[in-house]
């Protein structure tokens, strides 16, 4: 609940620059729900193209975090570095890989889309257990 009055307390004293740019994404949203009401509509066929910078990444895990306009989420991988000596502790690297930010509305679509998903897992190979959370988040966002 804090953190909700966080971010409502945070998004009344923003600038009118700040204002603008909110304004600017509120119209993105409604542009770009209106095209894809309108290709479900019209049944429109999709046409999918690879970027040039395209890239298949393995990732251990991911962080989010959501800034009052688009939610931003970060996945990474962790290497563990062995230290030259045998008595020292070894360390742990997070290597992030790829943030990608998405607006509400994609990432409310990208939810739907996995939770869907791990349903269907979860029917063919049983429950995902999960692992304890670990005592380290990354800074500056939580870890998912």
């Amino acid at each position: 609940m804090s953190k909700i009055i966080f971010f409502r307390i945070k998004f009344v004293y923003v600038t009118s620059r700040r204002k603008r740019r909110v304004n600017l994404v509120r119209n993105l949203f409604k542009y770009h729900y209106a095209k894809l009401e309108l290709m479900s509509q019209r049944k429109l066929p999709v046409k999918v193209k690879y970027s040039p910078e395209f890239r298949r990444v393995y990732c251990t895990g991911s962080y989010g975090t959501f800034n009052g306009t688009d939610f931003r989420i970060g996945f990474f991988t962790d290497i563990v570095e062995q230290a030259e000596e045998p008595t020292a502790t070894p360390t742990a690297m997070r290597e992030v890989q790829v943030e990608i930010i998405l607006t509400p509305m994609v990432l409310k679509r990208l939810g739907d889309m996995l939770n869907k998903y791990v349903k269907e897992i979860e029917k063919s190979i049983g429950e995902i257990k999960m692992p304890e959370r670990p005592s380290a988040e990354p800074t500056g966002a939580p870890y998912l």
